[in-house]
């Protein structure tokens, strides 16, 4: 849920390069390990979750100020989604993980420090505001045309 963006972006950031590879086949299939119900919840909030842990620990620090309130807006955006959509249970899961974000804090500086402060960060910046590179959203069930991920 994110560690392959967290890794990659972790990879960019003490300047190393990541190569794709034209032979290999990955096989996967969507949503297999966490299905539906309580588990497909669980996955919610680990998204919802570590967004904020990629920013805070990843993102260069003179981009945090406009993350930031790319983040509180984009929150605002996935509520007022799930409220519009009769997904009410999505809210809670939203406030637990802003609760979880403030007790990451700490350990986010900690990170932030114990690696020099990430002076290769800059890197991969320019690619956060692109269009997705390979993966358009998912269909709504209530609508079909795709959509971003909140």
């Amino acid at each position: 849920y994110l560690d392959d963006l967290d890794l990659s972006m972790r990879i960019w950031g003490v300047g190393y390069s990541i190569e794709r590879c034209d032979s290999s086949v990955v096989y996967h299939k969507f949503s297999a390990t966490m299905g539906k119900g309580a588990s497909a919840r669980q996955k919610y909030y680990l998204n919802t979750r570590n967004r904020s842990r990629i920013v805070l620990r990843n993102f260069p620090l003179s981009k945090l100020p406009v993350s930031f309130i790319a983040s509180i807006v984009g929150e605002i955006r996935s509520i007022g989604s799930s409220m519009r959509d009769g997904e009410w249970w999505k809210i809670p899961i939203h406030i637990r993980a802003w609760g979880a974000t403030l007790l990451y804090l700490p350990y986010a500086v900690y990170y932030r420090r114990s690696n020099g402060g990430l002076k290769q960060a800059h890197r991969y910046w320019p690619m956060i505001k692109r269009r997705p590179l390979f993966f358009q959203g998912m269909p709504s069930r209530n609508k079909t045309s795709t959509h971003d991920a909140h």
